[in-house]
């Protein structure tokens, strides 16, 4: 009997990119740690100071307004609703590129 090993390669479209976009702000919140992981390594803070800034937050709210390619990745404009005091909305565009088959948050500005 002759075996084929498959292997599934997934698919990032703008709906993924999306997501993981928004699954990354939510995840700021409640953990911290497990969201700086989502950076590119040339990105990444010290985790010390990223968990430290981010944790003043708790529960973040991100909704996703536009993403579009560019080059070999995307950029991704998002609205980020936090409550420090009173609720606080700012709007970033996130770069997002693969690297070894994942996304990762490249860059980072409030727009």
């Amino acid at each position: 009997m002759n075996r084929r090993t498959l292997t599934f390669s997934p698919v990032f479209d703008a709906e993924s990119i999306a997501l993981f976009v928004r699954g990354h702000y939510r995840m700021l919140g409640r953990n911290p740690r497990r969201a700086w992981e989502n950076l590119s390594p040339a990105n990444r803070p010290p985790i010390e100071e990223f968990e430290q800034f981010w944790s003043q937050y708790g529960q973040l709210k991100a909704t996703v307004v536009n993403v579009a390619a560019e080059g070999g990745g995307w950029l991704v404009d998002v609205r980020v609703k936090h409550r420090e005091g009173d609720v606080v909305e700012e709007n970033y565009r996130v770069g997002v590129e693969l690297a070894n088959g994942a996304p990762l948050i490249v860059s980072s500005t409030k727009i």
